[in-house]
């Protein structure tokens, strides 16, 4: 009866050490599959676990950082979106206007590869943004060393036209 009683107590040992490896094991492996997910690109699943444990606050964390990491990607889209639109419409200006925003795009998307490290990725910002800054400024005195160019060809072309006009009226 001991061996019986021995064998019966082992087996509820083992069946509870199988529960509560399979209760810390299956969280963290979803957990594992959703950041490798995470690390791919993939942010459109979050993990759920109800716990309230160490690994309930690890997967809640988890899906805190996701859910801010979606807010940069947005921010950082809708700041591309812009400035894409703005090179559009200053292209046309000029060849050199058209590289400056071509770079400042490149820039940006280059900000939306690297939200996969959060606390680095504000740094990064604040950096692209004084890209740009130098781009528009470097855009403007190209417009304005444009516009004078166009003021000079302007006044050469009217003085050679009070010129034509003299000539004819000699001839």
């Amino acid at each position: 009866q001991i061996f019986l009683v021995a064998a019966i107590v082992t087996l509820l040992a083992i069946i509870l050490a199988f529960a509560i490896s399979k209760s810390i094991s299956d969280p963290l492996n979803r957990l594992v599959n959703l950041m490798h997910k995470a690390r791919q690109g993939d942010f459109s699943e979050v993990a759920s676990d109800k716990s309230s444990d160490e690994i309930g606050q690890v997967i809640s964390n988890y899906n805190d950082m996701i859910q801010n990491i979606k807010g940069l990607i947005q921010k950082v889209k809708s700041s591309v979106e812009a400035v894409l639109s703005s090179a559009e419409k200053i292209s046309g200006s000029s060849e050199l206007t058209y590289r400056s925003s071509e770079q400042i795009a490149l820039t940006l998307q280059e900000v939306a590869k690297g939200t996969s490290e959060q606390a680095q990725e504000v740094s990064q910002s604040v950096d692209y943004m004084n890209d740009l800054s130098e781009g528009i400024n470097q855009v403007t005195g190209n417009l304005s060393e444009i516009s004078g160019f166009i003021s000079g060809a302007d006044r050469t072309s009217t003085k050679a036209l009070v010129a034509v006009k003299n000539l004819n009226e000699r001839a």
